[in-house]
């Protein structure tokens, strides 16, 4: 009978042929850490590839998580539409930013560098509009009292 040894990824046992290269039949993990488990002890260690790399698999879904920051970003950014006020902007962009740079700083645990953008650009558009349209209203009222003034002279 063979040596055998243990798929590191998924655990299946794996027979172990002197002079071949294991690959684990399961889940395809290449030989690099498949080596004889110690109670073959009598069997030769298996040397491996150096060009094969060991696979690096992304966090799972239970590692990560979306960021609340992002969330509350993307939801003020639309509110700002809907109430149509410049303060829930303001909060939405700081947020917006807050997030993201949460987000760059986790090294992929924390999710949602989407809705951190999406609530950004939202707010400051928002925010933009709702200057201008301060401006508008400050320029149509200033017209208006020249006009009154003009009509009562």
């Amino acid at each position: 009978m063979a040596p055998q040894s243990r798929c590191p990824r998924c655990q299946t046992v794996v027979d172990y042929l002197e002079g071949t290269k294991p690959t684990c039949h399961v889940c395809g993990y290449p030989g690099a850490d498949l080596r004889p488990t110690p109670s073959d002890a009598g069997a030769a260690a298996w040397t491996g590839d150096a060009d094969v790399p060991a696979p690096t698999e992304p966090p799972t879904h239970e590692e990560t998580r979306t960021s609340g920051k992002a969330v509350a970003a993307l939801v003020l950014g639309i509110a700002s539409y809907v109430i149509g006020g410049i303060v829930t902007a303001i909060i939405g962009l700081v947020l917006a930013i807050s997030a993201r740079k949460e987000i760059d700083a986790s090294g992929g645990t924390i999710e949602g560098r989407g809705m951190a953008v999406a609530g950004f650009w939202l707010s400051l558009i928002n925010l933009i509009l709702g200057a201008l349209a301060i401006i508008v209203f400050i320029l149509v009222f200033a017209v208006g009292l020249s006009f009154a003034g003009a009509a009562a002279t």
